[in-house]
């Protein structure tokens, strides 16, 4: 009840363009997520993710990467029942969102890093983008045969 009420406050927001009220009422959500033990990691993730969207509209790179890093740990420390396909596909697709994030923040290290850990989630057919962005990372980096 009080997500859907939170929810419905940051839909107002966002038609007004009060994104910082936005964040901030995301913020306040994961924060009751978190503390009630009734919530589904879901909803917390969900939450999260809508954070860190918010986050790169205002162009904060670094807030948005660090808020996709704890969406990650929440993952990562889900019980080894709740570990499926649909999990580890999450998973890859959050370490993508890390990695351009990072990439837009400046950080290509952390960039590479998450792309190389996706890498080895995903098949050989989702791994030719992931391949062409750190290409173009390393060429970014002047490290052409890393690039190569």
């Amino acid at each position: 009840e009080y997500a859907d009420a939170v929810n419905r406050l940051v839909l107002i927001y966002i038609k007004r363009g009060e994104l910082d009220t936005v964040i901030e009422y995301y913020d306040d959500l994961s924060n009751f997520l978190s503390n009630h033990e009734t919530s589904s990691h879901e909803a917390l993730v969900s939450t999260l993710e809508k954070k860190a969207c918010v986050q790169i509209k205002l162009l904060r790179y670094k807030q948005a990467c660090n808020t996709f890093e704890r969406v990650l740990s929440i993952m990562q420390n889900l019980p080894q029942d709740k570990m499926d396909d649909e999990l580890m596909s999450a998973m890859s697709n959050n370490l993508r969102c890390i990695g351009a994030t990072a990439f837009c923040a400046g950080d290509n290290k952390r960039a590479i890093g998450k792309f190389k850990m996706c890498l080895n989630m995903i098949g050989d057919f989702d791994k030719v983008g992931l391949y062409n962005s750190m290409a173009i990372i390393y060429c970014q980096e002047l490290d052409y045969k890393s690039a190569m």
